[in-house]
């Protein structure tokens, strides 16, 4: 009989209640997480304020304009056209509703001094490391990709939980999903290799509005039929590659 101890893990956050104001998904330190953090904000008027403090912070936008507003920069339009903005740390900032209320995504992780020193050199966007973006924006620690998902294609099952310089770097990650079709949904499976000593084998149906943690293995996304999905994938970890690197299953 084999010693390998098979490892049950929950890593599904179901939507919940969409409450006003921020509302925190999954704490650093959560569900095998060391970097990142993960939140909703959500108003229908008035402006929120936020601080980025040590951490680096993307804002992904889901629905809704508003301004983002930070000293001595004009302020710049948040909306699902330019949908991701990247925030470097100590950066004190406000958000303010325009037309419609506005529902927004907030990830962070902290930024270590190695990171902060090579800024300059492995962070895009523009001013700075602030910008829109679309696709993948890449910040000092963070990496953030919007991929949409429908029935004729799935994301590619790969893994990044290892250190391999030029095929792979160790990065935990967060994927926020949002759903077309009140009866569709996406299929999400977290899994191992054989050898692995606490392996895992986890699959999730997820609605619009869920979130699941993936703090290793391999992993595959894909949709249901009639449905298109959208998923914010957001990694950290301890090391920046200077490209993303995958390995694939």
């Amino acid at each position: 009989m084999s010693g390998i101890r098979e490892c049950k893990e929950n890593l599904l956050i179901r939507a919940g209640v969409r409450r006003k104001g921020y509302s925190k998904v999954v704490r650093r330190g959560e569900m095998g997480l060391r970097h990142l953090e993960f939140g909703l904000l959500r108003l229908s008027s008035g402006e929120w304020s936020g601080k980025t403090s040590k951490c680096e912070q993307a804002l992904v936008v889901y629905s809704g304009t508003a301004d983002l507003e930070i000293d001595g920069i004009p302020p710049m339009s948040l909306s699902e056209s330019r949908p991701i903005f990247i925030l470097p740390p100590n950066t004190q900032y406000a958000i303010r509703t325009t037309h419609c209320p506005v529902e927004i995504g907030m990830f962070s992780a902290p930024v270590g001094l190695s990171a902060e020193a090579s800024a300059k050199v492995e962070c895009s966007g523009s001013p700075g490391i602030f910008g829109p973006a679309d696709g993948t924006l890449t910040g000092c620690r963070l990496i953030v990709t919007h991929a949409i998902i429908s029935t004729d294609g799935e994301k590619v099952p790969h893994k990044h939980d290892a250190f391999n310089p030029s095929t792979e770097f160790p990065h935990e990650e967060i994927c926020h999903f949002r759903v077309t079709s009140a009866q569709g949904f996406g299929l999400v499976h977290v899994y191992t290799g054989a050898t692995d000593p606490c392996p895992m084998n986890e699959s999730y149906e997820v609605a619009d509005g869920d979130t699941v943690v993936i703090p290793r293995g391999y992993h595959v996304i894909g949709a249901s039929p009639g449905s298109t999905v959208y998923c914010t994938s957001v990694l950290a970890g301890e090391v920046y590659p200077p490209r993303i690197h995958h390995t694939p299953a």
